[in-house]
């Protein structure tokens, strides 16, 4: 007779720690997950605020120039060929158009590679 109660409780205390050990599984899980999700969500916020907000100065400072630099070569090219003093004016000006133009334009491609980076390695 104890040998047929040990047996039937053996199982029932067999169970029951198994039961503990899959609820302390799901503790932990869910422990993980929380951590987890803290971590891509302050990654993510940081991203927003920081790397995008970058890229987007950028961006205007890319196209404010573009525009600039446009207007000076449209300058350049209307200036009247006779008035030798209106050309040198025009010339420089599109000088100095183009070297900032090259400036903000490698620092736009930079942010272009940095974002396209950071989208290639944390997809």
């Amino acid at each position: 007779y104890l040998c047929v109660t040990l047996i039937f409780f053996l199982p029932q205390s067999s169970l029951t720690t198994f039961a503990e050990s899959l609820q302390e599984m799901i503790n932990y899980h869910t422990i993980l997950f929380d951590q987890a999700q803290r971590s891509i969500k302050t990654q993510l916020l940081t991203f927003v605020k920081e790397d995008l907000r970058k890229f987007k100065e950028a961006k205007k400072q890319f196209d404010k120039v573009s525009e600039e630099k446009e207007a000076a070569l449209n300058k350049n090219a209307q200036a009247p060929r006779n008035k030798q003093h209106e050309v040198e004016e025009a010339t420089n000006i599109l000088t100095a158009t183009r070297k900032c133009f090259r400036h903000i334009v490698l620092d736009y491609v930079l942010q272009v590679q940095t974002q396209d980076q950071f989208t290639f390695i944390n997809p």
